[in-house]
């Protein structure tokens, strides 16, 4: 999935970034629509996002994560007006929910994965597995 991301470009950068941050937040996407760039704490790693009913909350985001986002903000996030606050952009403004669900399924197909289910909530189902899965690592070390 990640390797059909060119990241020698703004565009496949920021499609890089995407499918890590909803891999290691669990977010929703219209969540990470919503994202705007100040929202981002890249100091004390985490986002800040409105989710159902437009509750906020803060996400934790590993350092590693942090360091793209500020790679992304700082040298691939060229927005036409300087002024747009939205942290993912496309060609013609804001990336909308429907715009990143369609980075994920242009990646599908050009991975050739059309007989699986792909999408931004797999994702979130694929975070809390990860999650899981290392809380019991954790408790099995101690055991």
């Amino acid at each position: 999935m990640l390797s059909a991301c060119d990241t020698s470009h703004n565009l496949g950068f920021r499609d890089y970034v995407i499918l890590l941050l909803l891999l290691d937040t669990g977010m929703r996407v219209n969540e990470l629509a919503s994202l705007r760039v100040e929202d981002v704490n890249l100091q004390s790693c985490y986002v800040k996002v409105f989710g159902k009913g437009w509750k906020e909350r803060e996400i934790g985001i590993y350092p590693e994560m942090a360091k793209l986002l500020w790679k992304h903000i700082q040298k691939y996030r060229k927005p036409a007006n300087p002024e747009e606050k939205t942290l993912f952009i496309g060609l013609k403004g804001p990336l909308s929910k429907h715009g990143i669900q369609s980075i994920i399924k242009r990646i599908q197909i050009h991975l050739g994965l059309t007989d699986i289910k792909f999408s931004a909530h797999v994702f979130r189902h694929t975070f809390v597995e990860m999650y899981l899965e290392r809380g019991r690592r954790f408790i099995q070390a101690f055991a």
